[in-house]
């Protein structure tokens, strides 16, 4: 299958995010031709440094989006749809599996070295992949209230100036998509959660399900060292199939007690992941 293909699939045939959001089903056939995407892309930009920019769109979107369509769908009309939520599970586990792994082999994001990283992802990719990945990650602070302003206002400078150098490509690099993806969806979760994030997640790993994450983390382990973002990532993986709230985040844990304001880089974000996409955004 082609970028085309693969983001006509997504964005325009048979209007799946209408279909879901209007009907709570998937379109006939959508999903098997969906999940061969996956394997398709695994044979085409495996080992590859880049993805093509609507293919990244349209993986980010489907694991990220359509489950919130599904949601405005189920809330409206105060039922559910048992069928659509186990292939929205299996369309969130194997995109966001994919996703991940495709790390593996590729240039790599080396902690405490920033020449390198410079040079491989330019000053302004290297810095905001150890914004997300690194020592300096919000992930695993326990008081944000002061450092996690100081870290948005490094991100965003970031990425308004990736956005300016990405402009006009049409491949992004892999390790700048992933940070953003991580900084989007899953930063919200962890400031969101009073949770013990290895304790949640091992409870809420299916027993088929557990050796497959358990490779996806082991692997990621030669790329990122930082433990609370693996965790967090595995925690994600390990809740594909939770219910969602209404900003598309797993419901578990309790709710922590706000003593400072939560700040989250989502709008900024998603503006430049699906920057240009004709579909509406929550």
């Amino acid at each position: 299958m082609s970028t085309s293909d693969l983001y006509e699939l997504v964005f325009l045939s048979g209007g799946v995010e209408q279909t879901l959001r209007q009907t709570g089903r998937l379109p006939e056939s959508w999903v098997p031709k969906y999940l061969a995407t996956i394997q398709d892309a695994r044979s085409s930009f495996d080992g590859a440094t880049v993805w093509p920019k609507q293919v990244f769109q349209a993986f980010h979107y489907s694991s990220m989006y359509l489950p919130l369509r599904y949601d405005v769908w189920a809330t409206s009309a105060n039922t559910s749809n048992s069928k659509t939520e186990r292939s929205i599970a299996e369309i969130r586990f194997e995109t966001e599996v994919y996703l991940w792994l495709s790390l593996s082999g590729v240039d790599r994001w080396k902690p405490n070295l920033a020449s390198t990283n410079e040079v491989a992802f330019g000053k302004n990719g290297a810095r905001l992949i150890e914004l997300c990945f690194g020592d300096i990650s919000p992930v695993g602070e326990i008081d944000q209230s002061t450092s996690f302003r100081t870290w948005k206002d490094s991100y965003e400078e970031c990425l308004r100036n990736i956005e300016l150098e990405l402009k006009t490509t049409d491949c992004w690099p892999k390790w700048i998509c992933m940070a953003i993806h991580f900084a989007s969806f899953y930063i919200d979760l962890f400031q969101s959660q009073c949770i013990d994030l290895v304790k949640m997640a091992i409870e809420l790993e299916a027993d088929t399900l557990r050796t497959r994450i358990d490779d996806v983390i082991r692997k990621l382990r030669t790329e990122i060292e930082n433990d609370a973002v693996l965790n967090l990532i595995r925690l994600w993986l390990s809740s594909c199939s939770s219910k969602r709230d209404s900003s598309g985040l797993p419901k578990i844990g309790d709710r922590r007690p706000r003593t400072g304001q939560f700040i989250s880089v989502r709008t900024l974000s998603e503006v430049f992941l699906l920057g240009g996409i004709n579909v509406s955004a929550s």
